[in-house]
Formats: structure tokens, sequence, C-alpha cells
């Protein structure tokens, strides 16, 4: 069952300019607010995208095989 969520002591230019965006887009404040608590719970907090990201590049890194340059490689002896 849907939950009820109050939020106090919300400054007025924010309820304004979500009171705005909310009629640009054709729907009441509560639907647009809905909407975007829906989209934000959908996508990783900023402190979890970090650790993935970092997850990432450390197996990347581990999973690296050195290069060796060309110059430090032995001639092939099958070339002629």
């Amino acid at each position: 069952m849907p939950s009820s969520i109050t939020i106090c002591q919300v400054p007025d230019e924010v309820r304004d300019e979500l009171s705005s965006r909310a009629a640009l887009s054709g729907c009441s404040v509560e639907d647009y607010i809905r909407a975007e608590l829906i989209a934000l719970s959908q996508r990783p907090s900023a402190a979890l995208w970090k650790a993935r990201i970092r997850a990432r590049k450390s197996a990347i890194e581990s999973a690296t095989v050195p290069c060796v340059p060309v110059s430090v490689c032995e001639p092939r002896q099958d070339v002629g």
C-alpha cells in the first residue's frame, strides 16, 4: 500500500519552482513530486555510483596484462 510523506519547512522558492514545473508538465504538484521521487529512487546515490566505479576500475586494473614494448621483444627466428 502506498505511503504518505510529509515534508516540513520547504522554502517558498522551492515550492514555487516545483509548482511551476508541475504546471508546465500539466500535472498537480503532488503528481509531479511523486514522479520525481520515483525517478530519484531508481537511480543510484552519488556514493553508490562512486563505489561501483571504483570497483570496476579496480577489477579492470587487476585483470590488465602489462604490455611489453615491441623494442624489448626478441626478433622471431623463423622470419625470412
